[in-house]
């Protein structure tokens, strides 16, 4: 089945006064905040039935001498795997509901900070890709949504905040001779917490993107770890050194161990292939016998091999997840059969530990299945409490608890579930909070109303002041690009959403949505014309630029010159027929014609991402812009355009705000906030207290008297610091 997975980039447009005095940009959001677009990939996967555009498939980039040559087997170049260089601190949470209180964010060295605090109380859910049960305690859990790490310690009745910043995990593995330890398999490493989770630091392999970690049941100080690049790696003394143990794996990324623990010498590894730009190509299963010294490919497929599960009541029987349906081993992983939807695209696949007849399989985008009987027959779809969109009911992951195959964890781009009925039922589980803010929206009539789009989470409303963020139950989409409050017509919104998408239009303010008013693919901006607020345009990822001259009624393309990807728009405020387009990759684009025709202006920029443009000041005013890896940019005509970068730490500027009261400019740098008076020198903000999370869509919140800075973190939410 094809793919169609996007950069979740934060893109924006256009200038607008707001009530008090603050110049802020129309964003793709709609308006007041020029954010930016993150580095990388956006904050999470969309559904399986998507493909990527340019960069299918998950990177895969290691240096050649990392796959076949040694490496240092520790962040210090070979100390023990108890030692290693600090990474992260965590926290432990006191409740399950850490992230909602309004209290202090700790800083990045851990000492609280009185500055910034988190702004989530009412959201909840965001993508846990993955979950597992301890082994060594089997009502003890683990799961990692976005870069955090949450454990529940009553079988995933209540969950817990351990770790706010993580490198990445992507499995866990639990050492039996130390209940406290942990290690985990890392972008970023082998990483290892000393007390349950709270804080890791870089154990071994440092750099090197893992996916996937296995302890040998029969000797704990024997272990694996696989990742991108075809990697594979041995240790036979707990961690102390570590040799390359990949002698016959195909050049992919290694996604999952199965072992039997009646057979020492024997290991099998799934691999998802790649080219050398990192895009998927097929799939296969490798085993080895002789403790990875080599490894034959025991079974080749057209596409991925996404998970392997063992039956630990009987581990001869491993079940795997390819692109053409359920495969099953009987043989400790010799031989391999389709055994269930022939020529489906399975991603998820768990067999009971109790029970090797207990088996949940995802196939295509209808549900996760069941089967009690060996798969003779499976249930319906098991989508029954999954509040998820619908066509995208299904789990990225399943954790079986080992004492009760019926109770089951499912991870999904929309929090976690969990069900003691074998998925007949499902719960979202309390607590978790990993909610990733693509868009950040202020309305232009209704400055204390404040829209957030997520990515995986649906769209979301908050009133400065009075309450908690409210999920929009008006319009079932769970990736959402854009938003727009419409800034002449009181409770119109416009929202832009993947996936069965296109553009919305609600007219009694997000209580209801009428069917997509425009079915451009991917609507990443919207922009309104100051002086004709019924002209509106949309900048997508495929088509371009729209144009409606009639409140969204009816749409045609924008003229011809203007590349495909656009993420950001911008109507000049002193010249509603001029246009500027900021693409994705081809630089700057101009409409001196109401988006007649389109001319490149700062060849510059012609490789280059524009992720932000903002207007400032009365007329003429200045122009800014946020090109990638190249930092803030300002002009006075819109074609010629001065680096305003000093006092920057870092040109991956992720957002930028203009407070029209102090005349100051935020811009969010990584994980750094800075601030500048002038727009051509920069400070750090605050530097004693850093955000605890780096993020994009800087926003000015204003109630009443008070004001805030606010911004999306991508991974956990908002953080706001009192002006």
């Amino acid at each position: 089945m094809p793919m169609r997975v996007f950069s979740a980039r934060h893109s924006h447009l256009s200038n607008h006064r707001a009530a008090a005095g603050i110049w802020l940009a129309f964003a793709s959001a709609g308006i007041w905040v020029c954010g930016c677009s993150q580095d990388g990939e956006g904050p999470g996967s969309a559904p399986i039935d998507a493909q990527p555009i340019s960069d299918a498939g998950p990177d895969t980039s290691v240096d050649q001498d990392t796959r076949d040559g040694d490496v240092d087997s520790s962040a210090d170049g070979g100390s023990d795997i108890g030692d290693g260089k600090p990474v992260e601190t965590g926290r432990e949470a006191e409740t399950s509901d850490a992230l909602a209180d309004d209290g202090p964010a700790d800083s990045l060295d851990g000492s609280a900070c009185t500055g910034w605090t988190f702004w989530n109380e009412g959201l909840s859910g965001g993508r846990a890709d993955n979950v597992q049960f301890d082994s060594r305690n089997s009502r003890r859990l683990f799961a990692s949504p976005g870069g955090q790490l949450y454990r529940s310690l009553d079988s995933g009745a209540t969950w817990s905040l351990l770790s706010q910043a993580t490198t990445g995990i992507r499995q866990l593995a639990f050492p039996p001779v130390d209940d406290a330890v942990l290690l985990a398999a890392s972008q970023g490493g082998l990483e290892r917490s000393d007390d349950g989770g709270v804080t890791w630091r870089t154990a071994a392999l440092n750099g090197v993107a893992l996916s996937t970690i296995l302890i040998r049941a029969t000797e704990p100080r024997e272990m694996f770890v696989g990742g991108n690049g075809g990697i594979v790696f041995r240790s036979v003394d707990g961690g102390n050194s570590w040799q390359p143990a990949n002698a016959g794996v195909p050049f992919g990324q290694v996604t999952a161990f199965a072992q039997n623990p009646t057979d020492a010498s024997a290991l099998t590894a799934s691999v998802i292939l790649t080219d050398s730009t990192g895009s998927w190509t097929t799939g296969a299963i490798v085993r080895t016998a002789d403790t990875g010294q080599s490894w034959t490919t025991v079974l080749s497929t057209p596409g991925p091999v996404f998970q392997l599960s063992v039956c630990s009541a009987n581990p001869a029987i491993i079940y795997g997840a390819t692109t053409t349906g359920l495969v099953r081993s009987t043989d400790s992983g010799r031989t391999w059969i389709t055994s269930d939807f022939a020529g489906r695209y399975v991603t998820v696949a768990s067999v009971g530990g109790s029970d090797c007849n207990v088996v949940y399989a995802n196939a295509g985008s209808e549900g996760l299945r069941r089967t009690t009987d060996g798969g003779q027959t499976w249930s319906a779809p098991l989508t029954s409490g999954m509040t998820l969109q619908a066509g995208a009911q299904f789990p990225e992951i399943v954790a079986i608890d080992p004492t009760a195959p019926m109770h089951v964890v499912a991870g999904t781009h929309g929090g976690l579930f969990t069900s003691t009925n074998g998925g007949d039922q499902w719960s979202e589980a309390p607590g978790i909070q990993s909610v990733m803010p693509r868009v950040v929206a202020m309305s232009p009539l209704n400055p204390g109303r404040i829209w957030m789009g997520t990515w995986g989470s649906g769209l979301w409303r908050r009133e400065v002041g009075v309450g908690a963020w409210q999920k929009v139950s008006g319009l079932a989409r769970d990736w959402i690009f854009s938003i727009m409050p419409d800034p002449k017509v009181s409770d119109r919104l416009f929202v832009g959403t993947h996936i069965n998408g296109g553009g919305w239009l609600s007219t009694n303010n997000g209580m209801t949505f009428d069917t997509p008013v425009f079915t451009l693919d991917n609507p990443m901006v919207f922009a309104v014309d100051p002086a004709n607020p019924s002209t509106i345009y949309i900048g997508g990822q495929l088509g371009g630029v729209y144009k409606s001259t009639n409140n969204g009624a009816s749409w045609a393309a924008a003229g011809q010159g203007v590349p495909a990807y656009i993420q950001t728009l911008l109507v000049d405020p002193n010249a509603n027929n001029v246009i500027y387009a900021g693409s994705n990759d081809k630089g700057l684009y101009r409409s001196t014609d109401a988006g007649a025709s389109w001319s490149q202006v700062a060849p510059e920029f012609s490789m280059r991402g524009i992720s932000c443009l903002l207007h400032i000041g009365p007329a003429p005013g200045s122009f800014y812009a946020c090109v990638s890896d190249a930092g803030i940019f300002r002009s006075q005509d819109g074609t010629t355009w001065t680096a305003l970068n000093q006092g920057l730490g870092s040109l991956k500027v992720t957002g930028l705000v203009h407070d029209g009261v102090t005349s100051t400019m935020y811009a969010t740098v990584g994980a750094a906030v800075y601030r500048s008076v002038n727009g051509a020198a920069w400070s750090l903000f605050d530097p004693a207290c850093p955000p605890p999370l780096g993020g994009g869509n800087p926003t000015i919140l204003v109630d009443g008297t008070s004001r805030r800075l606010m911004i999306a973190t991508g991974t956990a939410g908002v953080l706001v610091y009192p002006l």
